[in-house]
């Protein structure tokens, strides 16, 4: 019986061990990763499908979006098709279908509101939005580029 205890121990210490040791490397990868990503960004309204809004992109060409290392992002000034500008951000983790998510301050109803978004490093260094959630009552603009700046 003793022994059969001391198994049962031995096997949750290494399935713990190894829980933390994931979630270690998970937050490895996030603070590495958001420090590559953190910069500023300027909105490409050559690439960006504006839509409706393209009559004033002479004014949206001057948007721009800060991520900080600390996980805290501000754009410049406040558009009709982005919810909010400013919030919080989560760098994804290097597993393949994991994204970069911003959490806006402003809240819809009493619901965070978020948006999921990647940033590619490579050539162009860009941040692509691609699930926006407009200000209420305003049109939706499907994918947002920004180019690094």
């Amino acid at each position: 019986m003793k022994d059969y205890i001391k198994l049962i121990i031995f096997l949750l210490i290494i399935i713990l061990s190894t829980i933390v040791c994931y979630k270690l490397v998970h937050i490895n990868e996030r603070r590495n990763n958001a420090r590559k990503q953190s910069g500023i960004y300027q909105l490409d309204v050559k690439n960006t499908k504006l839509g409706v809004y393209n009559k004033d992109s002479v004014l949206y060409k001057n948007l721009t979006i800060e991520l900080k290392e600390d996980m805290t992002f501000k754009m410049n000034f406040s558009v009709p098709f982005i919810f909010d500008s400013s919030g919080t951000w989560i760098a994804r983790t290097n597993e393949f279908e994991d994204w970069n998510w911003m959490y806006f301050n402003r809240r819809n109803n009493g619901y965070i509101m978020d948006c999921q978004f990647s940033v590619i490093l490579e050539n162009n260094p860009s941040l692509i939005m691609n699930s926006n959630t407009p200000k209420k009552g305003e049109e939706v603009v499907s994918v947002i580029i920004f180019k690094k700046i």
